[in-house]
């Protein structure tokens, strides 16, 4: 085979090496097109989803902080809650310990307010009887 002759078979051939070869080149280009588009896909679902996770996470922190904050402002309430029923505690024991003692002292001057009526009675016979002292009643039989 001379020269000549392979050049001419080669000019033949170059045509359909050259078709094969850009058909295969062309066929990995499309093979590569597309895993360059799922991949693209991927990404846009993955930044999709981390968008979805900021979101979350941001919703998430908001209502830590929101619950935090009803915390404070419950423990809040509940110690001035607490302070106003130990206060108002307090001012019922005196009230009720001033009551008693009230009572003891009625009680006792019950006694001699009688003596002095009897004696009183003596010597002047047409002495009006004291007034009713009705004290209310609260229920509380003490």
């Amino acid at each position: 085979m001379s020269w000549t002759q392979f050049g001419s078979m080669m000019g033949w051939f170059t045509p359909v090496i050259v078709l094969v070869g850009g058909w295969l080149l062309n066929k990995r280009l499309n093979r590569a097109q597309a895993d360059k588009t799922r991949a693209e896909a991927k990404l846009t679902e993955a930044n999709i989803d981390k968008s979805h996770a900021d979101v979350q996470a941001v919703i998430l922190a908001n209502t830590k902080a929101l619950l935090a904050e009803q915390k404070a402002l419950q423990a809040e309430k509940d110690a001035v809650s607490q302070e106003r029923i130990s206060s108002l505690q307090s001012r019922a024991d005196r009230l009720e310990n001033r009551f008693e003692a009230l009572r003891a002292a009625l009680a006792t001057h019950g006694v001699w307010d009688a003596a002095a009526l009897i004696d009183l009675k003596e010597i002047k016979p047409d002495y009006p009887p004291p007034p009713p002292f009705p004290l209310p009643y609260h229920g509380d039989d003490r």
